[in-house]
């Protein structure tokens, strides 16, 4: 149960990670058959963006941990490391490759131009990823870091998608035409490309790099934090509490148990006093989530908000 704008971004992230997915089974699918190695390239970065959106979710998305916060912590960074480095190899192996056969056809005698299909779906992917850019965008906040975030990385795999549609619609040109000058333009719109995998696979990294010692970091007092959520009323325990730290950006993830009893509206207002109290006594921290899950380890049980049952029925304790 989290915030209505949580539910949003998260719901926006993985429509964004399941778009990139198909685009890139699309773009794969027809530039291998199609014989194009600038939309096997474009293919890769939709693969790139795809893993760097679920990278960033696992850095501040570690589910929900029966233990205390540093175990917690820990399984979250082990996790996030093995992710990133198995998206990172996948990718640099397939930078690899499709800059290896560009090369080739660029020093082949021979260069065969990609067929008309290739045209057809590099136009068609440009339209289907504005498309899929508007609904996502619909899903934000305006003037936050999500949106802005949001906006770079569309402009970016909407320049790569340009340059492949150069690229093919040229060697197509030079087809038709008799250019053979022309037919290189999908070879190096491949190479192009790929450097912008590289950079973004790049930027991936240093990313979730740069946000792993923050991960183990305990300059900020946490007994505090865990204090300031024990004493919300409603609330019975605090299952994980997670503190990270991304440049000037504090986020603060907490798990809290409540009622089993109560109503889904009822527990969400738990969370969202626990929120609110984090933001307005800890002045450094820009964003907390705070989920609240049914407390279940057999009754009776007793809270920091035991109250008579004739003053809150709904709230049995």
């Amino acid at each position: 149960m989290t915030n209505r704008h949580s539910a949003q971004w998260d719901e926006a992230s993985w429509i964004g990670i399941i778009n990139n997915l198909t685009f890139a089974v699309f773009r794969g699918a027809v530039g291998w058959l199609a014989g194009s190695i600038a939309l096997l390239s474009d293919a890769l970065l939709a693969v790139s963006e795809a893993a760097g959106a679920a990278a960033d979710k696992l850095t501040f998305w570690p589910g929900k941990f029966k233990s205390t916060a540093k175990s917690a912590a820990s399984k979250q960074y082990e996790g996030k490391i093995v992710l990133v480095i198995g998206f990172s190899l996948f990718l640099l192996l397939g930078i690899v490759e499709t800059v290896i056969a560009s090369l080739k056809e660029l020093s082949g005698q021979n260069i065969v131009a990609p067929d008309y299909v290739a045209g057809i779906a590099a136009v068609l992917s440009i339209g289907l990823q504005e498309a899929a850019f508007q609904v996502r965008l619909r899903h934000t906040q305006p003037f936050t870091s999500d949106r802005r975030r949001l906006i770079k990385d569309h402009w970016q795999a909407m320049l790569a998608s340009f340059i492949v549609l150069i690229g093919v619609v040229g060697a197509l040109t030079g087809r038709a035409l008799d250019e053979e000058v022309l037919l290189y333009l999908d070879p190096l719109a491949a190479i192009t490309v790929s450097m912008l995998v590289l950079w973004k696979m790049a930027e991936m990294l240093f990313r979730s790099l740069a946000a792993l010692p923050a991960e183990r970091n305990e300059q900020h007092d946490e007994a505090k934090l865990l204090d300031t959520v024990q004493r919300v009323y409603g609330v019975i325990t605090v299952d994980q509490l997670l503190v990270e730290e991304r440049g000037f950006n504090v986020q603060v993830y907490v798990i809290i148990s409540v009622n089993p009893r109560i109503s889904i509206q009822e527990a969400g207002e738990i969370a969202g006093r626990a929120k609110v109290l984090l933001l307005n006594r800890f002045s450094y921290i820009t964003a907390v989530e705070v989920r609240a899950q049914p407390y279940d380890p057999g009754y009776p049980y007793k809270s920091n908000c035991e109250k008579n049952d004739q003053d809150e029925p709904t709230l049995l304790q």
